[in-house]
């Protein structure tokens, strides 16, 4: 398998983004989802999926967490390694072929790289494989129905991609059980105003969209 975008090209520019103004206002409210979701896991072992540079596997690990982090990207990895996250475990993997056995993992998190694997319906396929039952899958991504994303689409690094969606995250999660998800990042003339919309409204509006489900 290959990604849609070979991201080993631009891995040394990658955590610049985190480090401008704009980023830095994202993170956070990415993070603000993803942290609420964290307290739920029952355990402090988690699979990431797409880990990059290691920036969310290091946000995990200041959350408590054990992380094994796989990303298809040696260029990333190296970068990620070099980090010396603690309690990070970095490691190559493919999620349309993951090693691991059938309902081994206790809790995975796939943080805007499935919209990158090449095949949606087959990650979600791996990933219900290798979960164990009654743990946790936490999918966020590029939500495709923001106006964010619209000028956006003819970009090398997203051209290519399969953003999500809450009816796509609704069709592939509802196998798991039943999700929860929201969504946030809704900026407009260049300014943040998530606050001037409800959370339903985000769903079609935010630009990062978030799921939480539990697998019967």
């Amino acid at each position: 398998m290959q990604s849609t975008f070979d991201f080993g090209a631009i891995s040394h520019e990658y955590d610049a983004y985190y480090r401008s103004n704009f980023g830095q206002n994202i993170d956070k409210l990415e993070k603000a989802i993803i942290a609420d979701f964290l307290k739920k896991l029952a355990t402090k072992n988690i699979f990431e999926i797409g880990c990059g540079t290691g920036h969310w596997s290091d946000f995990f690990a200041q959350s408590g967490f054990s992380v094994t982090a796989m990303d298809i990207s040696e260029e990333m990895l190296k970068i990620a390694k070099s980090k010396n996250i603690k309690n990070v475990v970095f490691k190559p993997g493919d999620v349309l072929n993951l090693e691991n056995a059938d309902e081994s993992v206790e809790n995975i998190a796939a943080i805007t790289s499935l919209e990158f694997s090449g095949d949606l319906e087959k990650a979600f396929e791996e990933i219900y494989r290798v979960l164990k039952p009654s743990g946790y899958f936490i999918c966020a991504g590029l939500n495709g129905s923001s106006d964010f994303w619209n000028d956006k689409k003819d970009d090398p690094v997203y051209k290519n991609a399969h953003f999500l969606s809450y009816k796509l995250l609704q069709k592939h999660l509802s196998k798991f059980g039943t999700p929860q998800i929201n969504a946030c990042v809704i900026v407009e003339n260049n300014t943040f105003c998530d606050e001037k919309y409800t959370a339903q409204e985000k769903l079609n509006k935010g630009a990062f969209i978030a799921a939480m489900v539990q697998k019967k």
